[in-house]
């Protein structure tokens, strides 16, 4: 992964810590080989059906995976480049 403050996108700040901690893990995984299907937090529902905070936390930790591989990519083709 990248240094801890490189590479982060813009508005990456804004978010809360607990939305910063599940993009960077999301980073972390992507380093680490797991795949994006592997996300660690599922779609959960309150008893009522309604939507909860969950997929906020799964959104944000797919930015974050997705992030990682946008960024390897870069470093991959200015390598190469």
């Amino acid at each position: 992964m990248t240094a801890k403050n490189q590479g982060q996108p813009s508005g990456f700040k804004a978010l809360n810590p607990a939305m910063r901690g599940a993009f960077m893990k999301g980073r972390a995984a992507f380093c680490a080989g797991i795949p994006i299907h592997e996300c660690p937090y599922g779609d959960k529902r309150k008893p009522g059906g309604q939507i909860s905070w969950s997929r906020a936390f799964r959104r944000a930790w797919q930015e974050g995976w997705h992030h990682e591989q946008n960024e390897q990519q870069k470093q991959e083709e200015a390598v190469a480049g």
